[in-house]
């Protein structure tokens, strides 16, 4: 039950983030993710000149994953669960040899292009996607992929994920179900227990290489994973997977145990050939102050709009004459959105914005989108469905003659664009 170790490694790049951060999501935001569910997609992947599905390994498949739901619902404790996407597996023609995807994996930090082809296939994109792909990998010589899964734009509560097995684990372990449950978890966020300082042999999370945890087949081990209550905590905030689960210290912390305060979260996302690097540049002419960047906005957390924190919002120097300061959002694609959340004001009664107007960058020239007042620090801002990659967002200030800005959150519809890497609350 080894973990696609090199791979594992180029990607568990630790992001420690204090827990206090998180809490639950405003009523505007909580509408909008509960408005949206991910499930799980089985999918088998047939690399060009391997031997397609039987309907056995479709048996077995769903089987495995049917018992992997239950298991969850248990680990759980019975509050929640994954859901499964409707439907048989998918089956999926791959582009390229086995050959071609095997050697990608060992290149250092290589562009995933399983990923790519099943999202052109799904016709969505990683924003979009609905679903954790339980990808199989049609491969009856060895176990490559060995195992691997993260959500696909990294942290928790970000959109879909996906995790890779191979069919020759399918079909002849080992420990084909410990292994699924695993990599679920990282496709769910989880990081493994060594990254809390636990032991990877001898944990007793799902998460660790407990050899004790193993299945055979469908029979389970005496002693099964659990989930720990760090894995518990951070599932309680992915909602858009586990919709129903909260987490409660005095339910899922055992007397004496000492939860740790730092929550930790898979990163980077995952990089896709042919595509732009996962990320976006804020650019502002109204200078900063206080020690604060504007390259401080995102993606990083969005604290409370009573906190102060310089590493993790952007003061602005003065307005201009007519008392606006302005950014400029330059994403990597061109985006349609219809929703902002505008995070403004720090110490509970500092630099709130009394306004905002959204420009959309067309034809060689910025169009107004909206321009509205705010009534609350922090405020869900709808606005008619407009497309670009480059959006300028003003803001009024108030008496101060400035305006602080601890975040910006983007939606198409229900679907949150270049997401924090954890939930935020408003």
């Amino acid at each position: 039950m080894r973990i696609w170790l090199n791979q594992i490694r180029k990607i568990l790049f630790i992001l420690i983030l204090i827990s206090s951060y998180c809490a639950a999501f405003s009523a505007e935001a909580k509408h909008l993710i509960e408005s949206r569910r991910i499930s799980v997609l089985p999918i088998f992947f047939v690399p060009r000149g391997e031997n397609q599905p039987t309907q056995q390994q479709k048996e077995l498949l769903q089987k495995h994953l049917l018992i992997a739901r239950e298991r969850y619902n248990v680990m759980l404790k019975q509050r929640d669960t994954f859901s499964i996407a409707h439907g048989e597996p998918q089956i999926v023609a791959g582009k390229r040899q086995l050959s071609f995807y095997r050697k990608q994996t060992e290149k250092k930090n290589p562009p995933n292009y399983i990923l790519s082809e099943l999202l052109d296939y799904l016709k969505t994109d990683r924003h979009h996607c609905s679903y954790v792909l339980l990808i199989v990998v049609m491969n009856s010589h060895d176990l490559y992929p060995y195992g691997g899964g993260i959500p696909i734009n990294a942290g928790t509560n970000t959109g879909g994920g996906y995790v890779e097995l191979s069919s020759y684990r399918l079909d002849n372990g080992p420990g084909f179900q410990s292994t699924l449950q695993h990599e679920l978890g990282h496709g769910f966020g989880l990081p493994h227990s060594d990254t809390y300082g636990f032991d990877m042999k001898n944990h007793i999370s799902i998460m660790s290489y407990n050899d004790k945890h193993v299945w055979k087949g469908f029979t389970p081990p005496e002693n099964q994973g659990i989930l720990a209550p760090e894995d518990l905590r951070l599932l309680a905030l992915n909602k858009l997977i586990f919709p129903d689960f909260y987490f409660s210290e005095e339910k899922d912390v055992p007397d004496g145990y000492k939860l740790p305060g730092t929550l930790i979260c898979l990163y980077p996302p995952v990089k896709l050939p042919n595509k732009p690097d996962y990320k976006i540049k804020v650019t502002t002419s109204s200078g900063a102050t206080a020690g604060t960047s504007i390259s401080n906005l995102i993606p990083t957390l969005i604290s409370k709009p009573d906190a102060f924190d310089d590493k993790a919002m952007w003061i602005s120097g003065e307005a201009d004459a007519n008392g606006w300061v302005s950014l400029v959002v330059e994403f990597p694609n061109r985006e349609t959105m219809n929703r902002i959340i505008s995070c403004t004001q720090h110490g509970g009664k500092y630099n709130m914005a009394e306004a905002i107007r959204i420009e959309v960058f067309e034809n060689n020239t910025y169009r107004s989108v909206i321009q509205k007042e705010l009534k609350n620090p922090d405020e869900l801002v709808e606005f008619p469905t407009a497309s670009g990659s480059l959006w300028r967002l003003w803001f009024k200030a108030g008496e101060s003659r400035k305006v602080t800005i601890r975040g910006l959150e983007f939606f198409d519809g229900n679907v949150q664009l270049y997401p924090q890497l954890w939930p935020y609350s408003l």
